[in-house]
């Protein structure tokens, strides 16, 4: 909920208290989960706590590997291990766990999907492959297509749609930011558009 609202300052706090309680218990998945879930955050902290972020999840990988975790558990570990080399420059590294990640769900789960082939291009740009990149935002947006409202899916959209946008897709940048928008529970109020149409027309008129 703190990471959420944005306070991931306060959420990775928290979620390091919880690694500590859970840590001594036996629960292997949800241990490696959590750890997964805390990299992921100090990942988004201004500035990135990436060392720590990199511990974090290469030692929840590690209990990954051993634990009764599933498939996506797996892909989102590799995920976040896959963003923080791309924040180290490691992009080839960061490619390569990208397209596992892409390997191994299919189109299983939207979502981590959509955030993989977002990555891929962000590296793709990194290397100064533009039209690349925007061929992966573009997959990144057919992948999103139908995923439910939730916050997580409006950060999402929110950060595909500047990635498009900084390579040029006005068009599929703004409907992203408009798919943002309906994940978050923003809509339009009742006059708006009433409001818009009779602006528009006076302008013509």
């Amino acid at each position: 909920m703190e990471a959420d609202r944005g306070a991931i300052g306060d959420a990775v706090l928290l979620a390091e208290r919880a690694l500590a309680l859970l840590g001594e218990g036996r629960d292997a998945r949800n241990l490696a989960r959590l750890r997964t879930q805390l990299g992921t955050m100090q990942l988004r902290l201004d500035p990135p706590e990436v060392s720590e972020a990199e511990r974090n999840l290469e030692r929840a990988g590690e209990e990954l590997a051993w634990s009764s975790a599933s498939p996506v558990d797996v892909a989102r570990n590799d995920l976040a291990r896959a963003r923080a080399r791309l924040i180290t420059g490691d992009l080839e590294g960061a490619a390569a766990l990208s397209r596992q990640v892409q390997a191994a769900i299919g189109d299983q789960v939207p979502l981590v999907r959509g955030d993989a082939l977002s990555l891929t291009g962000q590296v793709l740009m990194a290397q100064g492959d533009v039209p690349g990149a925007s061929a992966c935002f573009r997959q990144a947006v057919l992948a999103m297509t139908g995923v439910g409202a939730d916050r997580s899916a409006a950060q999402q959209w929110f950060e595909l749609a500047e990635l498009l946008d900084s390579v040029g897709l006005a068009d599929a940048a703004r409907d992203a930011y408009r798919n943002a928008a309906a994940s978050a529970g923003v809509r339009a109020r009742p006059g708006s558009r009433v409001e818009a149409r009779l602006t528009e027309s006076s302008r013509t008129a």
